[in-house]
């Protein structure tokens, strides 16, 4: 109760502080909920911030600020990307239905990074993002500008239960899928997917949801779709 006893001005030390303090700064508006933040207040008590000690002034595993009006630009985008990854506990982070379209060039720092919810961010690119590889479990890009061949890229997130990319321009075949042996969700509704439904969907064992409708893909259902029990 008395942490700043001793102290000449009532300050925190902690790095999350001043790496959410600069996020304040960066992308909240006039119209975002701002409950908490930039106060004196623990950052675990701020609208949204989630920690292991609710009363905490540290260790910060969560992050959810959807549809709360952020919004970031030009080389703030750069710049806000590398302080939510620098983030050392961050297990999860839901910036869904903000204009912060986070690039991918730092996310290996966030080295417990499980969860990454970016869908209606106006995300337009994945590069970088590979370097999750050994950490995500959970990515959703849903509603986005996202175009190209990138299931591949994808598929190399070895780690991942549950993929959303609907509702974006993604083209190319579902070719290298087997790589997810995890996998229990694949939502690819509306896309433009091309090729047939591979037979190696068959070695995914948990998989639960294969949404692909609205696509071009072609040929016959491939008898291994008999092996997904779930």
């Amino acid at each position: 109760s008395s942490k700043y006893y001793g102290s000449l001005k009532c300050e925190s030390n902690s790095d999350d502080r001043a790496i959410l303090e600069k996020i304040y700064d960066l992308i909240f508006t006039h119209a975002s909920d701002d409950d908490n933040w930039g106060t004196e207040k623990p950052i675990c008590s701020w609208l949204g911030v989630t920690c292991d000690d609710e009363d905490s002034d540290s260790g910060v595993t969560e992050i959810s600020l959807e549809s709360n009006a952020l919004f970031a630009e030009g080389d703030t985008i750069d710049i806000v990307s590398k302080l939510f990854f620098s983030l050392p506990s961050l297990e999860y982070l839901s910036l869904r239905g903000n204009e912060v379209p986070l690039k991918f060039d730092n996310i290996g720092n966030a080295t417990k990074l499980k969860s990454l919810h970016l869908s209606s961010t106006g995300l337009e690119s994945i590069e970088g993002i590979i370097a999750a590889a050994n950490t995500l479990t959970s990515l959703h890009l849903t509603e986005n500008s996202l175009e190209g061949p990138l299931m591949s890229e994808l598929f190399k997130l070895t780690k991942l239960k549950e993929l959303y990319v609907s509702f974006n321009e993604i083209s190319g075949p579902l070719t290298g899928i087997q790589a997810l042996e995890d996998l229990r969700e694949l939502y690819a509704f509306k896309n433009k997917l091309t090729g047939v439904i591979p037979a190696e969907l068959g070695s995914l064992p948990d998989l639960e949801y294969f949404v692909v409708g609205q696509n071009k893909l072609e040929g016959n259902l491939p008898t291994e779709l008999n092996q997904l029990v779930k």
